[in-house]
């Protein structure tokens, strides 16, 4: 199983990327909108991303990789407010920062079922 990982904070996304490494999951880094959507191809089953990235959000990033992969499901990570979250594309989960790793690990499960 792939994750794409996609978060400007170097060290969260280290953090995330050596748990999923530990559970058995292949994780893919990305640290902005671009690099991600570059990244998107059909070995990604999962897209996981921050709501606050550089440049879009991360729910215009869900939806720009739904453009190539409409199948795509997608987590949205954030420690924003209710009041600065976007409507949230169909079948997105949402994850409130901080989580704990087993329900990243619950999350990615189910959306893959």
């Amino acid at each position: 199983m792939c994750v794409l990982v996609v978060d400007d904070d170097d060290e969260l996304r280290a953090v995330i990327m050596d748990e999923l490494g530990n559970s058995g999951v292949t994780p893919v880094p990305a640290a902005d909108a671009d690099s991600a959507i570059e990244r998107i191809d059909g070995s990604v089953d999962v897209l996981l991303t921050d709501l606050m990235l550089p440049g879009i959000n991360g729910v215009e990033l869900i939806e720009r990789a739904r453009a190539q992969r409409p199948d795509l499901p997608a987590i949205l990570m954030t420690g924003a407010a209710t009041s600065e979250i976007p409507p949230l594309p169909p079948g997105v989960v949402l994850l409130r920062k901080p989580f704990p790793m087993e329900a990243l690990i619950q999350e990615i499960d189910r959306a893959l079922c």
